[in-house]
């Protein structure tokens, strides 16, 4: 306070400089709004002088196109139509030309401007010299045809102020004459604004036409201003642009004057605006500023004066003030904490009630609010039987995003994907996020039927799919995504929360698994695929616990009929439902991963048996050719798998053939050539199965370490009856043999077919017409009848 006392001792000074404060203000916003009015004045000058040069200009052109009109009028077209037939003036041709001459007359006496008429004469030509037919004033002196072309043409003549339209009359692209129209070039001032303009007068306002030369046309009843030797530098001023006329000219008329220079569209004029700077700008200081800084200047001092009385008061109240101040503050310090401790006492409810109940990423319902919501629209069903509806989104190839943008760029693209969602449902409907990126989107109060509910269901499902087609913003880039919608309908049924759940989720692996960025209804059969799947898996897993697999074993022979190998075939008795296809099953395997260990038994199972073999002379030659599936073989282990499976059983390396299928070569090609060829360097052979069905290129061909092609038995079976297969199985054997390959063919059941294929040059082979799939006990009876 003591402080404040001390300047406040200092008021004349404070006084002061608030005025001089106020003064500088003052005058900035008179020099800011003195800019300001020049600048709009300026716009508004220029945009009316640009408007009646239009004007003019418009009035020259429309002169020419009334010469073309008077050019092809049906009168002078009629004239030298009859003049051309040979008609004489006795017999029609004068008719024709009274009939030119009053379109003429009638054409001067509509055309006028401001009472005065247009045209002063008007005349046809159609050879040099003496006009056909005129109307009109007398002109002095004919108009030239040497000065007359093909197109309209308009011609100021300045020494006789004179304007002349001419417009050729064209027939047959041959000029047959001239139609020539005269208008006083006085006439354009008309157009304009004009006022008698006396020397050192202010306040007038004067727009004149001007030629290059700066020579003034004078209009109607004015004559011409002069400019004297200024005229000239008035024609040369830069166009559109306020000057002012004292830099021009140095005369006593030009000053405090304003000229601006406007350019005639299409001709040498110029309309020059004169303008007194008075009219345009006003006064450059208003009484009412003056009036008001000096109101200002008297309250300033009498607040001046006031203002000791009224301090003595402030500090009399101030002290009375203190004691009151200070219960107030104590008070009010006390009711802060209070609101304090009650606001983060609510935020902490808020925070839990958040965690609980909402995704933190999304903001959305998680799934216990979910399940909470779904359970209310449930049990309401029984007093209100309405329909609803689960969509369960599934984003396709989230996964991808993740591993090569980074999960800071699939949490941006979920966070998007839940606005989306929320803009494509109503206001009393659910979108959750269960996690990953997995979202379920709850519909109520779609109807009393259940084809409503579906119809309306599907709608909203197909808007979603557009929403989520468009293209994500994630911070620098444009990402594409698309997703899978899986529904169920409720409101019928009796089905529990997690029974709904599982449907709409089965519905959307249907989903996925008919191409993606679509969407499934639950269909009942679903869950029977799937419970008949899981029982399946379920077997399978057993069985390889319970040893439930045999190997059957198909002969593989040559030319001879000799028994050089055999196949093991993968074999399963089912309990309870008895033998199951491997076209059933091992695609179950390969989907569950349960094909690494059954593929390990068969490959230790196979190696036993070629060790047994190997004990018998009569069975010793025989080779063993196992399938190996792309899962099993791309496990990182399986090298040292089937290398401990040859050595536990010491079986010979040089007789185990392992078939490979085209599949197994598209993804990493290095990692199966690597691997290859370290079970190469042990002996083990190599067969590429059911070659020519699936990814057959060339160029894995010659790098692969393979030992055999093995023709697919689709190209076998109408080798005899089909073009085409036959042809491709004689391509094969021939790539095989120029490879250095050897070939087998699979599939083979006749005997015409095994002698097609034999003169195709396959001489290996393996089919029913030799031996089926059989055990091993009879395998071996036949190969030792053989």
């Amino acid at each position: 306070m003591s402080r404040l006392n001390r300047l406040l001792a200092h008021w004349p000074l404070l006084i002061a400089v608030a005025f001089a404060a106020f003064t500088m203000v003052l005058i900035l916003s008179l020099y800011g709004a003195q800019s300001r009015l020049r600048a709009a004045t300026d716009s508004r000058l220029i945009a009316d002088s640009q408007r009646r040069a239009d004007a003019v200009a418009e009035f020259m052109a429309e002169r020419k196109q009334e010469a073309a009109d008077l050019a092809a009028s049906r009168e002078v077209e009629a004239f030298l139509v009859n003049r051309a037939l040979g008609m004489s003036p006795q017999y029609g041709l004068n008719v024709s030309l009274d009939a030119v001459e009053q379109l003429f007359n009638h054409h001067i006496r509509q055309k006028t401007l401001r009472g005065l008429p247009v045209y002063q004469h008007i005349a046809f030509y159609v050879e040099p010299g003496q006009p056909v037919a005129q109307a009109g004033g007398h002109v002095a002196d004919n108009v030239p045809m040497t000065t007359l072309g093909r197109a309209p043409e308009l011609q100021l003549d300045q020494q006789r102020w004179r304007m002349t339209a001419s417009a050729p009359v064209i027939q047959r692209d041959v000029v047959l004459g001239h139609v020539v129209t005269v208008s006083d070039l006085r006439l354009l001032s008309r157009l304009l604004i004009t006022s008698d303009m006396p020397q050192g007068a202010e306040g007038n306002y004067l727009e004149v036409l001007i030629t290059d030369d700066g020579v003034d046309i004078p209009g109607s009843g004015r004559s011409a201003f002069d400019f004297g030797d200024a005229g000239r530098r008035f024609a040369q001023l830069p166009q559109n642009r306020v000057m002012a006329a004292a830099a021009v000219s140095e005369a006593a008329q030009f000053r405090q004057m304003l000229a601006l220079r406007t350019a005639i569209a299409g001709s040498p004029l110029s309309m020059l605006t004169l303008t007194s700077e008075i009219e345009a700008y006003g006064q450059l200081a208003s009484p009412t500023y003056v009036l008001w800084l000096s109101f200002f200047s008297v309250a300033l001092l009498l607040a001046a004066f006031g203002f000791d009385r009224m301090r003595k008061r402030v500090m009399l109240f101030e002290a009375k003030n203190v004691e009151a101040t200070r219960n107030r503050a104590e008070l009010e310090q006390r009711n802060q904490a209070l609101s304090e401790e009650v606001a983060r006492r609510q935020a902490a409810e808020s925070e839990i009630t958040q965690l609980a109940f909402f995704d933190p990423l999304t903001g959305l319902p998680n799934r216990r609010l979910l399940v909470d919501r779904l359970t209310q629209a449930l049990a309401s069903r029984v007093r209100f039987p309405r329909q609803g509806a689960l969509l369960f989104i599934d984003l396709d190839h989230f996964k991808t995003l993740n591993d090569t943008l980074g999960h800071g760029m699939g949490d941006l693209l979920l966070q998007q994907v839940a606005q989306r969602l929320l803009s494509c449902v109503r206001e009393g409907d659910s979108v959750a996020r269960l996690g990953g990126d997995e979202f379920v989107v709850m519909l109520e109060d779609l109807g009393t039927s259940q084809e409503e509910a579906a119809n309306s269901t599907e709608k909203v499902g197909e808007k979603i799919l557009n929403a989520l087609n468009q293209p994500y913003q994630l911070e620098h880039s444009s990402h594409r995504s698309t997703a899978s919608i899986g529904i169920t309908l409720f409101g019928q049924d009796q089905a529990s929360v997690e029974d709904l759940l599982k449907r709409a989720d089965l519905a959307m692996y249907r989903a996925k698994d008919q191409g993606r960025n679509t969407l499934r209804f639950y269909d009942p059969q679903m869950q029977a695929v799937v419970t008949a799947s899981a029982a399946l898996q379920a077997d399978l897993t057993a069985a390889i616990a319970n040893q439930q697999f045999d190997l059957y074993y198909q002969a593989q022979v040559d030319a001879s009929h000799q028994v050089i190998g055999a196949e093991a075939l993968l074999r399963w008795q089912r309990p309870k439902h008895g033998p199951v296809s491997p076209a059933e099953f091992i695609p179950a395997a390969e989907e569950s991963g349960l094909i690494i260990s059954i593929g390990q038994w068969v490959l230790a199972t196979a190696c036993a048996q070629l060790a047994r073999w190997a004990q018998v002379p009569a069975l010793a030659h025989l080779s063993l050719a196992v399938n190996v599936s792309a899962r099993q073989f791309h496990h990182p282990e399986f090298v040292s798998q089937t290398l401990a499976a040859l050595a536990s059983t010491g079986a010979n390396a040089q007789r185990l053939k392992l078939e490979l299928t085209e599949s197994l070569l598209v993804d990493d090609m290095e990692e199966v050539i690597t691997k290859m060829t370290a079970l190469r360097a042990y002996g083990i052979g190599f067969s590429l199965d059911d070659f020519g069905t699936g990814y057959s290129s060339l160029a894995y061909l010659k790098r692969l370490p393979l030992d055999q092609l093995k023709i697919d038995k689709s190209f076998v079976l109408d080798v005899l009856t089909d073009p085409n297969d036959a042809a491709i199985a004689k391509t094969i054997i021939a790539l095989a043999h120029s490879l250095g390959l050897g070939v087998i063919a699979e599939g083979v059941e006749t005997e015409a077919q095994r002698h097609f294929l034999s003169q195709a040059g396959c001489q290996t082979y393996q089919g029913y017409f030799f031996s089926r799939p059989v055990p091993v006990a009879q395998f071996e009876a036949y190969v030792q009848q053989a």
